[in-house]
């Protein structure tokens, strides 16, 4: 904007504008939320044209939206009303034909509060939101609800949480169409969140379900769907995907408590990570949601932004020279473990290595320093059976093994 890069990050206060591009990112405003405090815990942001499109999903928090033309020194609320959308999990703007789609919250309907799964509003006037289309009004439908929406020339990519991917064609909104649906496939779970490739032949896809991993899917032929893909980042069974996007042939993933992940697509059934950062040093847990929110990879200086749910924002620079596509300096011999197992490292002789032990609730009970080659780490009668996660680290990238210590018996 004006030349110079902000990121939006999501508070329970509101939306915090940060400047990015001095070398010293702060602050520059505070977007109240019209509901705010430590129960406002999901928003979600789209920018169109020169302005920002903010939702919140708890009480009645109102689509805002704010003109951001005179950054750095001024932005401009234009629209602040709980009419029409109450409340929203997410929006999504279809910038070839100037529509928003709001999912999963409420609509203002003759004074009325009323569920909304899916709703579609012109935005000829950016200022002035004018609803054209919400989902009874659609013949077909017949979801559980929509989490997410991912929309290119009226086709939208719908999340319809546990009824899976639904694709629709919403060109002519007098008579929407059912393009196809996949409801069946493996590691089916809460149909969370999807981006389209730019060759609009695959779309990748994430289930907000633990141990689940990412599917890219083959979008070529509607009825036809089907995933081609499954990876991810095989940390712990108790990993969750967050949200994911396409640049390119990079797909970019914030990844919960796995952190942030680059992974590259270019060959579409067998994708290679890239890079990631652990944003944050909780492992995954089967209960919890901590840790990367949301990545960003389209700011004009390549720059990433990824925001984390206990540590802040981000930024990153993905170096264009590197040349390490795989992470598997590290292994174990066993998983199952007495007092002892033992650790294998094979990486450059410049580095450092150590490990961590954390005990099932996530505190650290053991730490060591590693050398190149075999480690023997003890586990004597000072740590209790049950599961640890092993966590190996060499200042660049970490490995996370689940071991679990007990009594156990060769025959």
């Amino acid at each position: 904007m004006n030349g110079a890069e902000y990121a939006v990050v999501g508070s329970t206060r509101g939306a915090h504008i940060i400047a990015l591009d001095d070398g010293d990112p702060h602050q520059l405003f505070r977007l109240d939320g019209a509901v705010n405090g430590s129960q406002h815990v999901h928003r979600d942001y789209h920018t169109y044209k020169d302005y920002l499109y903010t939702v919140a999903d708890q009480g009645f928090s109102s689509l805002q939206i704010f003109d951001l033309s005179e950054l750095p020194n001024k932005i401009t609320t234009v629209y602040d009303s709980t009419y029409p959308i109450v409340n929203a999990h997410n929006i999504f703007i279809d910038t070839t034909s100037g529509h928003l789609y709001s999912c999963l919250g409420g609509l203002s309907i003759g004074g009325n509060r009323v569920s909304n799964d899916i709703s579609i509003f012109d935005l000829s006037n950016p200022e002035k939101p004018e609803l054209l289309l919400r989902d009874t009004e659609i013949p077909w439908w017949n979801f559980a609800g929509v989490h997410d929406v991912y929309v290119r020339n009226d086709t939208a990519y719908l999340n319809t949480q546990f009824d899976g991917l639904v694709v629709a064609d919403f060109s002519d909104l007098n008579d929407p169409k059912l393009l196809g649906r996949l409801t069946i496939y493996p590691e089916s779970g809460y149909n969370h969140s999807g981006w389209l490739h730019e060759s609009g032949e695959f779309y990748a896809m994430a289930d907000e379900t633990h141990g689940t991993r990412i599917k890219i899917v083959d979008v070529r032929d509607f009825d036809n769907i089907e995933v081609i893909a499954l990876f991810g980042s095989e940390t712990t069974d108790f990993s969750i995907v967050h949200n994911l996007l396409f640049k390119g042939d990079s797909l970019y993933v914030s990844y919960y408590a796995d952190g942030a992940y680059v992974y590259d697509l270019s060959d579409r059934e067998n994708p290679k990570l890239v890079a990631f950062y652990d944003t944050n040093e909780l492992i995954p847990d089967s209960a919890r949601y901590d840790g990367c929110w949301g990545i960003y990879p389209f700011l004009p200086s390549k720059r990433i932004i990824a925001s984390d749910r206990q540590n802040g924002l981000f930024i990153f620079q993905l170096l264009e020279d590197q040349d390490v596509k795989t992470f598997d300096f590290f292994s174990i011999e066993s998983n199952l473990i007495d007092r002892e197992f033992f650790v294998n490292v094979d990486g450059p002789l410049d580095r450092s290595y150590d490990f961590h032990l954390y005990n099932y609730s996530g505190q650290e009970v053991g730490y060591s320093l590693l050398d190149i080659g075999r480690n023997r780490i003890d586990l004597s009668s000072i740590f209790a059976n049950g599961i640890y996660f092993a966590q190996m680290s060499d200042g660049y990238q970490k490995q996370v093994f689940k071991v679990v210590k007990g009594e156990w018996s060769t025959y």
